[in-house]
C-alpha cells in the first residue's frame, strides 16, 4: 500500500505546472492515503488494555466546497476509515485477537491558504494551507475473541469528530491541484458494547482538488 502510495504521488509531481493562481470558485476532489493510530480499551471497572494493529489503516476522503478571494476555503466532507486489530495487551501479557473497525462520517471545514498572501510562496506552484474540521462519526467495531474468550461484542456508536490539517496544493494541468496533507483526526470516547475506546488516528493523505470554471 506504501509502495502504491508513493509510486503516485511521483507520477502526479511529474504533471506539475508552473505557478499560478488559482482563482475563487468552487471545487471538488478526492483523497486517500494511509493512517496510524494507538488505541486504549477501557472496562466498566476502569482497567485499561491497548489496542494494537500490524498494518496501517486506510483513509478515504471525498469533499466540495468554495475558495475565497481572500485566502479562505470552506467545504463540506465525507470520509471512510477502516482498520484491522490484531493484538491486544494488558498487564504486560499481549494476546491475538481479530477486530475490525471502520467509521464513516461527516465534517465541516475551514482553511487558509497562503499562496496569494505570502512573499515566500508567491513565485512557487505550491500553496501551503492549514485547516480545522468538525463533524461526527459513526463507528463500527466488530467483535472480538481471544484464547475463545469473547472481549466484546460487536457495537456501534455515533460520536462527536474534529481534525487539525497542514497541507499543500500543487497546480497539475488546467484546473486541477494535486493535493497533499497531514490529519490529525480524533473522536469523544466511544462506547462499544461493555467497554469504551478512542480513535485518534495520524493520516497521510493524497489526492487531487478540480476547481469548476
Amino acid at each position: 500500500m506504501v509502495k502504491v502510495f508513493v509510486a503516485v504521488g511521483s507520477l502526479l509531481l511529474m504533471l506539475v505546472s508552473t505557478a499560478r493562481t488559482i482563482q475563487a470558485g468552487d471545487y471538488a476532489g478526492l483523497s486517500a492515503g494511509i493512517f496510524n493510530l494507538k488505541s486504549t480499551l477501557t472496562d466498566r471497572n476502569g482497567s485499561s488494555a491497548d489496542l494494537r494493529n500490524d498494518s496501517v489503516g486506510i483513509p478515504v476522503v471525498l469533499y466540495a466546497g468554495r475558495e475565497f478571494k481572500n485566502g479562505l476555503r470552506a467545504e463540506g466532507e465525507l470520509f471512510y476509515r477502516t482498520v484491522t486489530y490484531n493484538e491486544i495487551s494488558y498487564l504486560n501479557t499481549t494476546s491475538k485477537i481479530s477486530s475490525n473497525l471502520w467509521t464513516i462520517g461527516a465534517m465541516g471545514n475551514v482553511y487558509y491558504n497562503f499562496y496569494n498572501y505570502s512573499k515566500v510562496f508567491a513565485d512557487t506552484p505550491f500553496s501551503p494551507y492549514v485547516g480545522l474540521g468538525i463533524g461526527f462519526a459513526n463507528v463500527d467495531m466488530a467483535s472480538a475473541t481471544t484464547n475463545r474468550f469473547k472481549l466484546w461484542n460487536g457495537d456501534n456508536d455515533l460520536v462527536f469528530a474534529y481534525q487539525a490539517i497542514l497541507g499543500y496544493g500543487i497546480p497539475i494541468k488546467k484546473d486541477f491541484i494535486l493535493d497533499a496533507s497531514y490529519r490529525y483526526c480524533g473522536t469523544t470516547n466511544i462506547k462499544i458494547d461493555q467497554v469504551n475506546t478512542n480513535f485518534n488516528t495520524h493520516n497521510i493523505l493524497l489526492g487531487v482538488r478540480y476547481y469548476f470554471k
